[in-house]
């Protein structure tokens, strides 16, 4: 006996009773949508949608499965965000994609980096030397962020692949809400990787 969250919901409202959809005929939905709700303090309470869909582009005896899930939420402090993230077989699995888009707009406590710096939650109530309110060495930071990633593999031989990708990642209207704060001065460190 199989069934889903969508049958189930769906089932309980109509007052339907079904034993097995492979039985009957009836073929199963490979996409469901639930709502989301939740609270955070940094975010405050927050609500929104989380999806989850697959299908198998090939033959299902030699084709891995493709899922594509999606969520998306908007909160009470005005953040939001939404992403996309996919895992595609294709016909026999010669190729995997995978990857997502991400977008939206959330916050970040910053606690620095360098040397010359007091220790973070000196003078204040911490926990594991993190401070927990009003530290004027954390910058509570507002952005804006865009990230893309995709990867696509070739499959060499059984589970073997081998594959390239592009990764992209933006960030605007950066600003900070803690602007009592001394300014500290720190190194600047880049890190490229391959």
């Amino acid at each position: 006996m199989q069934t889903d969250a969508k049958e189930v919901i769906s089932n309980f409202f109509s007052g339907k009773t079904q034993s097995d959809t492979s039985a009957n005929g009836k073929t199963h939905s490979n996409f469901s949508t639930l709502p989301s709700a939740g609270y955070n303090p940094s975010v405050g309470f927050a609500i929104g949608l989380t999806s989850t869909g697959g299908h198998t582009f090939g033959n299902p005896k030699t084709t891995t499965f493709s899922v594509i899930n999606a969520n998306a939420y908007i909160s009470t402090k005005g953040l939001a965000t939404f992403e996309a993230k996919n895992n595609i077989f294709t016909n026999n699995d010669t190729y995997n994609l995978q990857g997502g888009i991400q977008a939206g707009k959330t916050v970040a406590l910053d606690y620095g980096v360098g040397t010359g710096r007091m220790a973070q939650g000196d003078g204040t109530f911490s926990f594991n030397d993190l401070p927990l309110d009003n530290n004027p060495d954390v910058f509570s930071i507002k952005f804006n962020y865009l990230k893309f990633t995709e990867r696509i593999y070739r499959k060499l031989f059984e589970h073997v692949y081998a594959g390239a990708g592009v990764i992209f990642d933006t960030y605007s209207k950066i600003s900070t809400t803690n602007t009592n704060s001394a300014r500290i001065l720190t190194h600047i460190i880049f890190v490229i990787a391959g």
